[in-house]
């Protein structure tokens, strides 16, 4: 796996990830969603390339370096910056959607008479949506930049298999914005190019 559980933290700490059950079911939920927001994100080629790619026994290529660590690159004139996957900072997309669906876990937990919220004594329950939320929609921001990454150099992952095949949404760039002016968003798009609201949808 990519990530572990030194990436929650600030914004996405999760309580109590010192002790060693905590790790353990973080680390089967990291296990678990890094491939298939990957998948998602890259499309399967792209990913199956990826994974073999950054094998550290064969030795990794520079291009897959770049998309596991990210890279500052120029395009039209402008310098940009992927982040990568993994990062001294600590922050990476696959962390937030991790992060997400860790919370979702935790507000429901299934018990033999079905769905019930988890209490606490002398306890306030509060809602996690707007921690979902917020993790969610900077998951979604940053990802605009390893796509915009990806369409300027086509030629260096020839794996990338952008829209009409699998691309999922259509940018609308703007040359006087650092971001993507009109981001329409459709209902066949996988899950991670969708934003949330505080609503849950």
């Amino acid at each position: 796996m990519i990530i572990d559980y030194t990436y929650f933290r600030g914004e996405i700490t999760i309580a109590q990830k010192s002790q060693l059950e905590v790790r353990e079911d973080l680390q089967l939920l990291i296990n678990k969603y890094e491939p298939v927001y990957l998948k998602q994100l890259m499309g399967l080629s792209l990913y199956t390339a990826f994974i073999a790619g950054i094998d550290p026994i064969s030795g990794a290529e520079q291009r897959w370096i770049d998309l596991l660590e990210g890279i500052v690159y120029e395009a039209n004139g402008r310098d940009y910056e992927w982040m990568g996957f993994e990062n001294n900072l600590k922050e990476s997309v696959i962390a937030n959607f991790v992060y997400s669906k860790y919370l979702q876990k935790e507000i429901e937990q299934t018990t033999g008479i079905g769905q019930v919220r988890p209490t606490a004594e002398n306890a306030v329950i509060v809602s996690a949506l707007p921690k979902i939320v917020r993790a969610w929609n900077e998951m979604v921001n940053w990802q605009k930049a390893f796509i915009h990454y990806l369409d300027q150099n086509k030629s260096v992952y020839p794996e990338w298999n952008p829209y009409s095949q699998n691309r999922w949404f259509y940018f609308g760039w703007s040359p006087d914005y650092e971001f993507w002016g009109n981001y329409e968003e459709c209902d066949y798009w996988p899950e991670i190019f969708h934003r949330k609201n505080n609503l849950g949808i």
